[in-house]
């Protein structure tokens, strides 16, 4: 089972992207955390494979608590999410959360473990 944290400051969200773990074959929910602070600890903790990071959040930004989980827990695959595309509809490389589900939790993973994700 490959053990997934979510992290994002949207309650909705959380609810969401947790029924999405627990449908998707093969994955199990390690935890969710609100804020950056929460997740690093989470991280700390439970040592999850996948964690799942809203880029915009208050407080701590998904990029600084992806720096934060990666001194914490070296060997979690982070993976940062967005649901505001820029201005051409794209989302620069960043997982569009609101595209989630359980094939794209899977795709997510198999990316994650290919050699040339970093």
């Amino acid at each position: 089972m490959i053990r997934v944290l979510i992290v994002d400051d949207s309650v909705q969200f959380l609810a969401a992207a947790t029924e999405v773990v627990l449908a998707a074959e093969g994955f199990e929910l390690a935890g969710v955390a609100k804020t950056g602070e929460e997740a690093a600890e989470l991280a700390r903790i439970s040592r999850p494979e996948l964690a799942l990071i809203d880029l915009n959040m208050p407080g701590l930004d998904g990029k600084e608590t992806a720096a934060r989980m990666a001194t914490v827990s070296p060997k979690t695959a982070l993976v940062l999410m967005t649901a505001t595309p820029d201005r051409s509809g794209r989302s620069n490389g960043l997982l569009d959360k609101r595209k989630l589900s359980p094939a794209a939790l899977a795709e997510i993973w198999e990316a994650a473990q290919s050699p040339t994700a970093s």
